[in-house]
């Protein structure tokens, strides 16, 4: 039976996974122990690990909590020095997200990077930072304006850390402008491949949330699904190369 270019391509990803040495897990766990932190001191940076105990009290003691409440307990908790550092950390787990796809296009290359090179893209980080708000700002204008054409700028512009990457004299407009170009033609094979995973995504994540803190599904979907988008880019750019088209190929 024939098999679909998403269905090639999640096997191939499963290979390495089984196949690369040191494990891409590790960098996986890493990506997820990181995060963690980062996001546990964001929520008592901006005051909202006190607003959540102070409010699972109020309901434990059988009182609704109004929102007029929760407003007021938002400005109780929170402070401007802490939402500015909260800030500073969601860059750094940017960083590291662009890191760790970083990391998986290594693997699919057949290298063998550390765990600890998800954290390379740190000497990029302003270039990451403007790509990151140039892309986001625009996403974020055409879901408000139209939803579809917001769906179909995220898979656009999906390439666009991957050509910052393999291009780092490029600027963000540029990444952008390529990414584009060489998703013609291929942007229902990537949303068919995202579709995919999304019965994975929802499973990993209630695994994260009730198994917690060994969401071991969670790391593997996570690691999975970097290895597939990276294997993506590889087709795009060899297709790109030579050419050709080899979604019907068993080769990836």
């Amino acid at each position: 039976m024939k098999q679909t270019f998403s269905a090639i391509i999640k096997r191939r990803s499963i290979e390495l996974i089984r196949e690369t040495k040191p494990s891409p897990l590790r960098a996986s766990f890493l990506l997820f122990a990181v995060n963690s932190l980062v996001y546990l001191l964001i929520m008592f940076l901006t005051g909202y690990y006190d607003m959540i105990q102070e409010t699972a009290d109020a309901i434990l003691a059988g009182r609704a909590v109004t929102y007029e409440e929760m407003y007021a307990m938002a400005e109780k908790y929170s402070s401007s020095g802490g939402t500015i550092l909260a800030i500073i950390l969601l860059l750094f787990v940017a960083i590291i997200g662009v890191g760790f796809k970083w990391y998986c296009f290594h693997v699919v290359r057949g290298e063998a990077p550390g765990a600890r090179s998800i954290f390379d893209s740190f000497g990029s980080f302003f270039k990451i930072i403007r790509l990151s708000v140039v892309k986001g700002f625009l996403i974020y204008i055409l879901l408000n304006l139209f939803i579809l054409p917001g769906i179909i700028a995220m898979i656009r512009f999906s390439q666009a850390e991957y050509i910052m990457y393999e291009h780092p004299e490029y600027g963000a407009f540029q990444c952008l402008r390529e990414s584009g170009h060489i998703m013609r033609g291929y942007k229902w094979e990537y949303f068919m491949l995202l579709m995919s995973f999304l019965a994975w995504f929802v499973i990993g994540f209630f695994v994260w949330l009730f198994v917690f803190p060994f969401p071991v599904l969670g790391l593997w979907v996570n690691i999975y699904w970097g290895l597939a988008s990276a294997l993506f880019h590889v087709h795009l750019m060899r297709a790109g190369l030579s050419g050709e088209d080899h979604r019907d190929s068993n080769v990836i």
